[in-house]
């Protein structure tokens, strides 16, 4: 995920009353089912037809480029400005053909590899040469999850797992040996040397599991669904293992899950039927129903950092937040220098509180809760380098009513800060 630090918040104070979601305009006209934005400005909306939208300038405006053909675009990825890349099916037949699409941000998609009786689902990639593709293959009526991997920036793909009894639908790799994927059945596959080998690891469930990300090499989620014909019941399961151990953190029997987005281990996103948006800012222990601002399914969910995100669904629908979705209001920007602009809200509290800090610069980061008398109640270490706003929730149910002092330890120039906060 790439953050820009051009500027802070500095008084945050949280507020739901309102949609801060705001629509932009695009006439594609056809449904939209994957969002990718290389930065603020650069970003790619796929979907049915192959057809999809560009914009250069966070939204504001969004191109159409339309192809003549019958093919869904199941995910995009914008390697540079000039290397976009797309996965999918030719046509609507589950049994198509597989495809591997590129082209340099303009015009058609050009065929780079095809697989027949098959399907792509999922792209990404690590760097400019090394990527992946992970997918489904029905041969001889069995199914295998597969996964394509490319190591000449997506000229040859060649095949590395074709795992049966399961399609895979969601990747994610933090460098190029790390990595994962998940999908029908409950199947998650793990990778640490590049994907030569593949181990299984338990997830507890046979859910369709579709979407998957990693915060860094221990903490993730994976989201998925399963259909019934008395409900349909969403769920996320969570690691701080690195999927040693998968552990159900959340369900729910009223929406399908369309769209998983964390952009740090503590703050993510989720959307899904009827213009749901939830937000969680403990990791997914808990999440809030920001207000609808469409009754269209949302199909996906992007943020570039802790602020900026855009959601899509319906048939041509993208709408945008510059302040985490109303997460924060009453926002004053400020340059950046050196200043780490630790702050707490709100304050006093009775049940919980936002701890939000920005780091100008990668920093390890520990959090220490101290009574009134000095004595140390609680210690939050962050599990990895981080950079940008942050935001950690403290759990008030934890603390006696009292006066506490939180301490922002970095080892950043700027060293840390102590806010004096008030558990009532």
């Amino acid at each position: 995920m790439k953050i820009k630090l051009g500027f802070i918040i500095l008084f945050l104070v949280p507020l739901y009353a309102s949609t801060q979601w705001f629509q932009q305009n695009c006439t594609i006209n056809s449904p939209l089912g994957s969002l990718y934005f290389y930065d603020n400005s650069l970003g790619c909306a796929a979907g049915f037809y192959e057809n999809y939208l560009k914009t250069n300038d966070g939204g504001q405006n969004w191109v159409a480029i339309t192809n003549n053909t019958e093919g869904y675009l199941w995910d995009v990825f914008i390697l540079s400005p000039s290397s976009f890349w797309a996965v999918g099916i030719s046509n609507a037949s589950f049994y198509a053909d597989g495809l591997i699409l590129t082209n340099s941000g303009s015009g058609s998609w050009n065929q780079k590899f095809i697989l027949p009786m098959a399907g792509f689902f999922d792209i990404l990639f690590v760097d400019e040469a090394i990527g992946w593709a992970a997918g489904g293959h029905h041969d001889e009526a069995e199914d295998f999850g597969i996964i394509y991997k490319t190591e000449d920036g997506g000229d040859t793909w060649v095949q590395q797992i074709a795992f049966p009894g399961s399609y895979f639908y969601a990747a994610d790799f933090k460098n190029e040996s790390v990595g994962w994927v998940a999908g029908s059945s409950g199947t998650i596959l793990h990778t640490a040397n590049g994907g030569l080998n593949w181990d299984q690891q338990e997830s507890g469930t046979d859910y369709f599991l579709s979407f998957i990300q990693f915060a860094d090499l221990n903490n993730g989620w994976i989201g998925g669904y399963r259909i019934t014909s008395f409900n349909d019941i969403s769920i996320i399961l969570h690691t701080t293992s690195g999927g040693d151990t998968w552990s159900t953190q959340f369900i729910d029997s009223t929406f399908l899950i369309k769209g998983l987005e964390f952009v740090n281990y503590h703050t993510g996103w989720l959307v899904g039927d009827d213009g749901l948006i939830m937000n969680t800012t403990d990791g997914g222990e808990n999440w809030t129903q920001q207000p609808t601002f469409t009754t269209e399914q949302l199909s996906d969910v992007f943020f570039t950092d802790s602020l900026n995100g855009w959601v899509i669904g319906g048939s041509d629908e993208i709408y945008h937040t510059s302040n985490a979705g109303g997460l924060y209001t009453n926002v004053q920007d400020i340059e950046v220098k050196n200043d780490i602009h630790f702050t707490c809200f709100p304050n006093p509290f009775t049940t919980r509180t936002q701890l939000v800090y920005n780091l100008p610069m990668e920093s390890n980061v520990q959090i220490t809760i101290f009574n009134q008398f000095g004595d140390r109640v609680k210690v939050i270490d962050m599990p990895d380098k981080l950079i940008g706003i942050q935001q950690v929730a403290l759990n008030g149910n934890e603390l006696k009513a009292g006066v506490y002092f939180c301490t922002l330890k970095t080892n950043l120039p700027a060293g840390g800060q102590t806010k004096k906060i008030i558990k009532l």
